[in-house]
């Protein structure tokens, strides 16, 4: 039996694998920002307890010398994988 997910590790990036793919994004209403110095992270579907679930969009605070890669879903010959989101060093 084939499992329809795989958790994995490459590196400091978490991925999820599974063979169904995500819904499209849902429509996100953005406020205000909470200061200058805040940047708008989009939501995304997570894969929990066998199907998509929306987690949604949230304000991040920007990190000096960092920059922000967000939650994304590639599809690797068919089967996606869920990207994790992270800070990376400038």
């Amino acid at each position: 039996v084939r499992p329809d997910y795989v958790a994995v590790s490459d590196g400091d990036v978490d991925l999820v694998v599974t063979d169904v793919a995500p819904p499209p994004p849902q429509e996100e209403v953005v406020g205000v920002a909470p200061g200058s110095d805040y940047f708008w992270v989009g939501g995304v579907w997570f894969w929990e307890g066998g199907r998509h679930v929306w987690h949604p969009g949230h304000w991040e605070h920007n990190r000096d010398g960092y920059h922000y890669v967000a939650h994304h879903w590639d599809n690797e010959g068919g089967h996606w994988h869920l990207r994790g989101g992270r800070w990376v060093r400038n």
